[in-house]
């Protein structure tokens, strides 16, 4: 979308798309950790402890998706492409600190979880939401999954990571830990 439009443009079709993301994440219990780019990374159980952190954090994928569809219209009717949004979702313990220095500080998210979101996030295909094992197995009973392959994560496990798009709507959610979700 940058190669094709001036930064007035694209700016005018992130900041919606920004709002979005934020309201979905909000709705749903969750922490805007970070901006990065064109991309926003959200942590669901921090602030709270929540049992369903995970299906939170699906939900709000989900609610995403859907809220995206009317600027999905008028960037495809304005600009003549589709604007697609990709989501990995990851559930695991993170380190909360504040990182930086003298001249600039900020608070954020450090560890294998948020790392292995990335990736996921990476592996994920336009509109599409891609989970760990871990996070499937705390939503199972309310979400439909799909194995799609073998994640060779390169972050010191020993075994590769299963992951899974979402597929269905959820019903109900249990669980504990954090959840965190990579949107871009």
């Amino acid at each position: 979308m940058s190669e094709r439009l001036d930064p007035e443009e694209v700016r005018a079709i992130m900041d919606p798309a920004f709002e979005v993301i934020e309201d979905a994440v909000h709705t749903h219990d969750g922490t805007v950790n970070q901006f990065l780019g064109d991309g926003v990374m959200a942590l669901f159980g921090v602030v709270a402890r929540l049992e369903d952190h995970a299906c939170r954090a699906l939900r709000a994928a989900l609610t995403i998706q859907e809220e995206l569809e009317p600027l999905r219209e008028v960037v495809r009717r304005e600009h003549g492409f589709e604007f697609r949004v990709r989501m990995g979702v990851h559930t695991g313990s993170v380190v909360l600190g504040v990182i930086g220095g003298d001249l600039r500080t900020d608070y954020t998210a450090a560890g294998q979880t948020t790392g292995v979101a990335a990736r996921l996030l990476s592996l994920a295909r336009a509109d599409e939401i891609v989970v760990s094992d871990n996070t499937r197995a705390l939503a199972d009973r309310s979400f439909a999954f799909a194995e799609l392959s073998r994640l060779d994560v390169a972050n010191g496990k020993q075994s590769p990571i299963r992951a899974h798009t979402v597929l269905s709507q959820p019903l109900e959610c249990g669980g504990s830990q954090l959840a965190c979700l990579a949107c871009r």
